[in-house]
């Protein structure tokens, strides 16, 4: 039996994360992922009925296994086409912006990883759960776009379809709460709060949210960090308001690049619920705490983040800048590898420089608890 979870055409999808988010779903989908994987006996979680196990046959385990840490190694198959890539990479991003889980690039020694791959007799499917070793999770026919891959990651993550008593189908809308997802994983704090916004989506209170951290250029213009894709990797740079573009400094060039620009913001502020938004010396920062830009679109093993730079001489900073660093799947970590940053409309590589991290704020949590305690 195969169950199907049928998107209504051009629902809004903020009824399908009940946040608001920048994308509509244009086509109707159905979730090709076996009835009887999403069942079982045992409930993952308790109190949340529609958070189905994984069958023990089908999925090759006696019980529903959670993905450590929320923590998801993956590989990006041979059969996605660059277009499929970016699909991919914006189902990540929902998921980094509205979780605590992690999609991380496999590495030699990874154990246990999630095969993302095209298969055109489906139109999307995944096991569910972590099974062990390899699994995978497919989108096909003409459903090869971010909203399928979001509802298959969701089955990756444990996740089944939310169904009424006597009923077997369930819609995504019911399938894919964010908040759902949070309490299975046991997120805590609010490191995942960061949103990269659609310049031809942002609203007053998104450039509320845009954050310089303290620095301008030279000539006093404010640096807001920004991404886009150019040449096939997705990459942080400088955003520019006025001409609604994102400078990018790659590949020893300067790129001003106009489409699918999207920018930094973080509603709730730098420092909230005791998490800290900061740049920290790139020789001090734990990857794990780095706020992810993207992958590389050619190479799947190569993670961008963002750098910040500043080139002084002996008397004074000639500039600040904002670009990228990328760390490639060889554990050489940023304290080994050279950032990528606009000076003087030119890039330029520098060792020296920080990276833009989240990180729980120890005194701040020690506080709460002794309050609590208090109380």
């Amino acid at each position: 039996m195969i169950s199907k979870c049928n998107i209504v055409e051009n629902l809004p999808y903020f009824l399908i994360f009940l946040t608001s988010v920048y994308y509509t779903i244009t086509t109707s989908h159905a979730c090709d992922t076996p009835a009887d994987w999403l069942s079982g006996d045992a409930l993952i979680q308790k109190g949340i009925g529609y958070l189905l196990p994984i069958d023990p046959i089908d999925n090759q385990n006696s019980s529903p296994k959670l993905w450590q840490y929320g923590i998801v190694k993956y590989k990006l198959h041979q059969s996605l086409t660059s277009k499929d890539k970016i699909e991919v990479q914006k189902a990540f991003d929902e998921y980094h912006r509205k979780t605590c889980v992690r999609f991380q690039p496999w590495t030699v020694g990874d154990p246990d990883f999630v095969s993302i791959e095209v298969n055109n007799n489906v139109c999307g499917k995944a096991h569910v759960c972590k099974i062990g070793g390899y699994q995978f999770a497919t989108f096909g026919k003409n459903c090869r776009n971010m909203s399928t891959m979001v509802h298959q990651l969701g089955h990756t993550l444990c996740l089944g379809h939310r169904s009424q008593p006597g009923e077997n189908t369930g819609a995504l809308a019911n399938l894919m709460e964010m908040g759902d997802i949070n309490a299975l994983y046991k997120c805590k704090g609010e490191c995942h709060r960061h949103i990269w916004v659609p310049v031809e989506a942002l609203i007053h209170a998104d450039k509320e949210n845009m954050y310089t951290f303290g620095y301008k250029t030279k000539d006093g213009f404010p640096i807001y960090p920004c991404r886009a894709q150019i040449g096939g990797e997705i990459t942080a740079g400088i955003y520019n308001d006025s001409g609604k573009t994102c400078r990018i400094a790659a590949g020893s060039r300067v790129h001003d690049v106009s489409s699918g620009v999207e920018v930094l913001t973080i509603p709730g502020g730098l420092r909230q619920d005791c998490n800290i938004y900061t740049f920290v010396d790139s020789s001090n920062v734990l990857e794990s705490n780095a706020i992810q830009v993207g992958i590389s679109l050619k190479n799947n093993q190569r993670t961008s983040y963002i750098a910040f730079g500043s080139i002084s001489d002996e008397n004074e900073v000639i500039e600040n800048s904002i670009g990228n660093v990328w760390l490639y799947g060889n554990n050489k970590g940023f304290d080994e590898t050279d950032a990528e940053v606009l000076v003087g409309g030119i890039a330029q590589k520098l060792e020296e420089y920080k990276v833009l991290s989240c990180s729980l704020d120890t005194a701040c949590m020690l506080t709460e608890w002794y309050e609590d305690m208090k109380n």
